[in-house]
């Protein structure tokens, strides 16, 4: 067997058994380019090497070519189809330097305290009672900031209370449980901001109507942050950000927050 045919049947069989390969998968195909459509038993562990060695990479993205080409070989050697794994030695795996942020208690209080004082401009597009409900809701979910501004009022399922997360990518689409202080925090929201369905299906909206955007978040978020006085004093090079508040999906201290 050479080696693009076995490429296209490892991807063929994995999708069959659910994995997800919208276009192939790039380190197989590119690994194809690198060393021709040769006999798979002829394939050697410096070839590989010099593969993974070749253009300077991040180091996870080093750790992800590298596994992807051991489940790969590991698939044919389980198949009789070469005699040996040709996989050079593994790195050692490096611990990032980054650390994402837990707010404390008193942190969210005050970037929650701060929403209508930092909103009340006129130049700010984003109502308060909006920010205020989104940052609960990324609090009460752990949704990524994309999922919750592309939100539909249709994806919320009160008399079953659950939230549909809806993605193009299968294994991010997904229907979580409400907990009961986000759905209180989200009826409320709702019947604040009643408005006509067919034409405005998004959930979170700017004073306009238009769909929030992410950037326009993160800016929010930005001052919001600033106004409240909350930065890290960790040593850190990057500050707090919104994507850190899916810390603390499931957190006890959630009721106190969304009354």
């Amino acid at each position: 067997m050479r080696l693009l045919e076995g490429v296209n049947t490892y991807v063929e069989e994995r999708r069959t058994f659910g994995a997800v390969y919208p276009n192939g998968s790039p380190t197989l195909d590119a690994f194809c380019r690198y060393a021709g459509d040769i006999p798979l038993r002829s394939i050697r562990e410096r070839q590989i090497a010099a593969f993974l060695d070749g253009p300077k990479i991040k180091e996870s993205t080093w750790q992800n070519k590298y596994r992807r080409l051991r489940h790969f070989f590991l698939f044919w050697l389980a198949r009789n189809a070469i005699s040996a794994l040709p996989m050079p030695p593994q790195r050692p795996l490096v611990e990032s330097p980054f650390k994402p942020y837990v707010y404390s208690r008193s942190e969210i209080h005050r970037l929650l305290s701060m929403v209508r004082i930092a909103q009340k401009n006129s130049n700010c597009k984003i109502d308060p009672r909006t920010v205020r409900a989104l940052i609960l809701f990324l609090y009460g979910t752990g949704a990524l900031l994309s999922e919750a501004v592309s939100m539909r009022r249709e994806d919320l399922d009160f008399r079953r209370r659950t939230i549909t997360f809806r993605s193009s990518r299968p294994y991010r689409a997904r229907t979580i449980p409400m907990c009961p202080d986000l759905y209180h925090v989200l009826r409320r929201y709702m019947a604040a901001t009643r408005r006509d369905i067919a034409r405005i299906p998004y959930l979170f909206v700017r004073r306009n109507g238009e769909a929030i955007t992410s950037y326009a978040m993160e800016t929010t978020f930005r001052r919001l942050r600033q106004g409240a006085g909350v930065t890290r004093r960790d040593g850190a090079a990057y500050g707090t950000r919104l994507h850190d508040l899916r810390q603390h999906a499931d957190s006890p201290i959630m009721p106190t927050l969304a009354r």
